[in-house]
C-alpha cells in the first residue's frame, strides 16, 4: 500500500514498505543511462527500478525514452547511442550538481569495437565540459555479459578513464528475482 505522507505547495511525498517511492520535497538525483545500443541499458534501468517482471532476454533495440523515479533517483532511460549524442545538450541541461551519467557497454565486444572505448571517452569529455561551467557530474561506466575478461576489462577502463566508478554485472544469466535483487544493491551502491 502506498501512503501518502506529506502533501504542500512544494510538492508530495510517497512512501510504500518502509521507503520512500517518490519525495520531491527531498531534491533526486537525476540518473541518466547513455551507451551502446543493446548493450543492457533498459535491462540496468528495469533492475534499478525494481521492475524485475520486465527483464527480458530480448534483443531488441529501443528508441524510447523511459523515465521513472525510485528512492531519491530519478532514472532516465536513453535509446541507442547515435540518438544519445544528438540530443547530448539537452541531456545535461537537465542534470544538476550531484547528478550521475551511467554509460553501459556490452564487455563481450569491448576489444573489438572501438565504439565503445570512443563512447567513453565522448561522455567523460562531456562531464568535464559540465564541470568546468561548475557543474560536478559523476560518471559510471557498467559492462554487461562480461565472462572471464571481467577483470581485465575493469582494469583497462580505469586506467583509461580517470574519475569513473566502473563495475561489470552478467544481467541475464540466473534471471530470478533473487538475482535481480543482488545486482539492484550492487547498483545502487554506485551511486553512494
Amino acid at each position: 500500500m502506498i501512503q501518502i505522507v506529506a502533501v504542500g505547495v512544494a510538492g508530495v511525498a510517497l512512501y510504500k514498505g518502509g521507503k520512500y517511492i517518490y519525495n520531491n520535497f527531498i531534491n533526486n538525483k537525476n540518473v541518466i543511462l547513455v551507451g551502446e545500443s543493446m548493450a543492457g541499458k533498459t535491462t540496468i534501468f528495469n533492475i534499478l527500478t525494481k521492475n524485475f517482471d520486465s527483464v527480458k532476454d530480448e534483443h531488441n533495440p529501443t528508441n524510447t525514452l523511459n523515465e521513472k523515479n525510485y528512492e531519491n533517483f530519478h532514472f532516465k532511460d536513453h535509446g541507442g547511442s547515435e540518438a544519445q549524442i544528438d540530443a547530448r545538450n539537452e541531456l545535461f541541461d537537465s542534470l544538476s550538481d550531484g547528478d550521475y551519467v551511467v554509460y553501459v557497454f556490452n564487455s563481450s565486444e569491448y576489444n573489438k569495437k572501438e565504439k565503445i572505448q570512443y563512447g567513453m571517452k565522448f561522455w567523460k569529455n562531456c562531464i568535464d565540459e559540465e564541470k568546468n561551467k561548475g557543474k560536478k557530474i559523476n560518471y559510471i561506466i557498467i559492462g554487461t555479459r562480461a565472462g572471464e575478461t571481467k577483470k581485465d576489462i575493469m582494469n583497462d577502463i580505469k586506467q583509461n578513464i580517470s574519475n569513473a566508478k566502473v563495475e561489470i554485472f552478467e544481467l541475464l544469466g540466473d534471471q530470478s528475482n533473487n538475482h535481480y535483487k543482488k545486482i539492484h544493491k550492487e547498483l545502487m551502491g554506485l551511486f553512494e
